[in-house]
């Protein structure tokens, strides 16, 4: 047994990366709360760290000052990263949430973390789902804090590291290992469902991710995930696709069709149709 325990890897104490854990909370909000007044301006504040929010039971929302605020429902979590603005919103019935704040200590660390984490898109928020490894850390803390002990901190602080390693798991996958969990589905077929009721005007990915509540880059790896491509190229796919049918199944014309997929002229139309298929569209009426 011993020579097998031996084999495991088992890293330096120092960590590579020094950080401070400014808090680790658990708390219930009720229908009455409302956070989004203080810090200033319409509630709008910032911080110098990153901030999680895990909501294991109820709803949350939160304003990034984007046309609709992300909201959050059982068992996901948000990631905030540092110098974003943002606030809280009301929650909708009773709300049980746990709350981290991370702080890298130094430059140093912070040069480190570039080099550690450039892996990472840590720039925007990121939506994710607490999964059963997180549960089990939560609960563990909770009977932890019951009876707290010489070594409390320091379990807390090892389940705290834990936490945020499934965190930055499910970063590099996209937001989660595997299709099927319902989140991420939804946010697809939310964007899908935008791009198709919009065809006939030029809009930006912007504008598609935030009908789905989440920031583009972050949809963007839900697309390259699951659909292999850009949001950019599916959205092109879909006017090369609706300006085929158009073009064999009415007697539309050409600058009609150009219209009313939203091209500033024909002539661009033409271009764009020629480049993603090799064919004008008046080559392939005929044909």
């Amino acid at each position: 047994m011993a020579e097998r325990l031996n084999q495991f890897p088992i890293p330096p104490v120092t960590d590579p990366v020094q950080i401070r854990i400014l808090w680790f909370k658990g708390y219930c909000l009720t229908e009455k709360s409302f956070v989004g007044s203080q810090s200033g301006k319409g509630g709008f504040h910032s911080h110098r760290f990153h901030e999680l929010h895990f909501i294991l039971n109820g709803e949350a929302a939160y304003d990034f000052g984007a046309a609709e605020p992300v909201r959050m429902g059982q068992m996901q979590y948000l990631l905030i990263p540092p110098e974003m603005g943002h606030r809280e919103l009301t929650v909708a019935q009773e709300c049980l949430r746990f709350s981290i704040g991370v702080e890298l200590v130094n430059e140093k660390s912070r040069e480190k973390a570039s080099q550690l984490f450039r892996e990472f898109d840590l720039s925007e928020y990121f939506v994710g789902t607490v999964n059963e490894k997180m549960l089990s850390l939560f609960e563990n803390s909770l009977e932890e804090v019951k009876t707290p002990g010489f070594c409390t901190g320091y379990l807390l602080r090892n389940n705290v590291f834990h936490i945020l390693c499934e965190v930055l798991r499910q970063l590099k996958l996209g937001g989660h290992p595997s299709r099927g969990s319902g989140v991420e589905d939804l946010r697809l077929a939310l964007a899908k469902r935008f791009v198709a009721e919009n065809l006939g005007r030029t809009f930006t990915a912007e504008e598609v991710a935030a009908a789905t509540g989440i920031g583009a880059k972050q949809l963007g790896r839900i697309f390259r995930r699951y659909e292999q491509c850009t949001l950019t190229e599916y959205i092109h796919s879909c006017r090369v696709s609706e300006a085929m049918h158009l073009i064999t199944s009415t007697d539309l014309s050409l600058r009609e069709i150009s219209d009313r997929l939203g091209f500033s002229s024909e002539y661009y139309f033409n271009s764009f149709f020629k480049k993603h298929t090799g064919i004008t569209p008046g080559n392939y009426r005929k044909s």
